[in-house]
């Protein structure tokens, strides 16, 4: 979902939970405002959510 976020993009995400979970909901706003208000965070988070991206289009590519 954090690519979704980042980059004003539709949700990719799909998550599956193998036992009973507690959701917890942050907006867009919040979640901006979080990653702006650390700068390792933000850069630790674009470095994963540029991996993620390249690894869908890879799958998409090999029709995965």
């Amino acid at each position: 979902g954090e690519i979704a976020l980042l980059s004003n993009a539709p949700r990719t995400a799909t998550v599956e939970a193998a036992t009973a979970t507690e959701l917890l909901v942050l907006s867009k706003k919040d979640f901006d405002v979080l990653v702006k208000s650390t700068l390792q965070g933000a850069g630790n988070l674009e470095k994963v959510s540029s991996r993620r991206k390249l690894d869908l289009k890879k799958k998409a590519l090999a029709g995965v």
